[in-house]
Formats: C-alpha cells, structure tokens, sequence
C-alpha cells in the first residue's frame, strides 16, 4: 500500500472506483451531484483539489495497492496553517475494507506530514460507524464529543462523533 498525491492523470482510474464504490460510498455520506460521476466532472473535481493543495489548504491522496489499483482516498483538509490543524478524511473501496488498510494509510499519513507542523488532527465519524472509529483510536485518536444530527445521510440526521490527534 502506498498513499500519493491525487493527480489529473487519474481521472479515469478514479472515475471507475468512484463509480464502482458509488452505492457503498453513500452508506456513509450524502451522495455526490450526478455530474461528479463523469470524465468532466472527475477533473473539475480534482482540478479544484489540487488548487486547495498548491494554497495549501488541502492535501489529497489516493491509497494504492502494489498493483497500481486505487484502493481508496484519504485528505486532509481546511488545513490552518496559524492553528495548526487540519480535518482528516478517508475512504476505503468496499471490495479493500477488513484489510487493515485503512489503519496503515493513517498511519502513513501521520508519519508523512511532520513537515506540516501541525499540532492537531480532526476527524468526524458517524456514531454508528464502529469500523472508523476503531482506524482512528488505533493511531492515536481520542473521542472528545458527540455531535447530535451533524450530519444528514441517506436523509436521516446521524450523529457523529470528533475525534482529535495531538501530534
């Protein structure tokens, strides 16, 4: 497993496991416009990532198997450079998940960032998604609260839980 930045070169590899993971995805977010779901719209999306990267408000990675395969997506973003902090985001292809990876990419992810000098990671998860919640207490995580109907998925509010990383 490697984690690298996002590039305009994966447009088509990322537009069939956005599409592939497209149902699984949606269990756990709000679903994507439908123009997302095309070649346009995959490089208007990652044209506008690495924007947010180059001011260095973002940080966009794909996880990558040892075949090249796009196994999932990790970001760090709203990146504040006074606060030093950052919120962290990741998904893992259905067909990839109890393999441990999202684990690794995290804590690949921390070992890669200590040039950010960042003193904080945040991250929400859904108060039901123990899987997440389980990646995150690995590397390092700590519950601090409980945020009722944060989000909104499949058009049901959910809670989430924020989690931080002192680094």
């Amino acid at each position: 497993m490697v984690l690298r930045l996002l590039s305009e070169a994966d447009v088509h590899r990322l537009l069939s496991f956005e599409i592939d993971n497209k149902r699984w995805f949606e269990s756990y977010i709000d679903p994507r416009s439908a123009a997302f779901y095309s070649v346009d719209g995959l490089r208007e999306h990652i044209a506008e990532y690495l924007s947010l990267y180059q001011s260095q408000e973002m940080l966009p990675m794909l996880i990558v198997d040892d075949c090249g395969e796009i196994v999932g997506r990790l970001n760090l973003r709203d990146i504040d450079m006074l606060d030093r902090s950052a919120y962290l985001g990741y998904r893992i292809g259905e067909a990839f998940i109890n393999r441990g990876l999202a684990k690794q990419a995290v804590k690949e992810l921390i070992a890669q960032i200590a040039y950010l000098n960042l003193k904080t990671l945040i991250a929400y998860v859904s108060a039901d998604n123990i899987a997440s919640q389980k990646v995150l207490q690995h590397n390092g995580f700590l519950p601090i609260k409980t945020h009722e109907d944060y989000a909104v998925i499949k058009g049901a509010f959910v809670d989430c839980i924020e989690f931080h990383r002192s680094l």
